[in-house]
């Protein structure tokens, strides 16, 4: 199910049952457009709860405008509320990648610069730049 607002604060609390985000982070950078799917919200929240550890949402969700002003993949599930990508922190990204597909996570781009991409997309995994 697609969780719908043209801006993150038109979120009503009754709406949001995701005690370790906000929808701030998860809006777009550019617009505040919130668009996620609530299976990505789900496995974050099982992934936070199982683990313990802090997730740092870097990017969320991605209005097409913001997604094509940092060349982001035209077909990108980010612009389709169903991927994330998050800070390291100093985690072992072999550890992220784990966490993410024991919480159902199926497509994974690993970055040097420090953060990974989780998405509910088909099963893949690719070397980011």
């Amino acid at each position: 199910m697609i969780l719908y607002k043209k801006h993150f604060i038109d979120i009503e609390p009754s709406e949001w049952s995701w005690k370790n985000f906000t929808p701030k982070e998860l809006a777009c950078r550019h617009c505040g457009e919130f668009y996620m799917d609530t299976d990505v919200l789900d496995r974050l929240e099982v992934m936070r709860e199982n683990y313990g550890d802090p997730i740092v949402i870097s990017s969320g969700y991605r209005c097409p405008t913001h997604n094509a002003k940092i060349k982001g993949a035209p077909l990108s599930l980010h612009v389709q509320g169903k991927a994330v990508d998050i800070l390291l922190n100093g985690k072992p990204m072999e550890t992220m990648h784990k966490r993410g597909l024991s919480v159902g996570f199926r497509g994974f781009g690993f970055y040097d610069e420090g953060w990974i991409h989780m998405d509910i997309g088909r099963p893949r995994t690719w070397k980011g730049q």
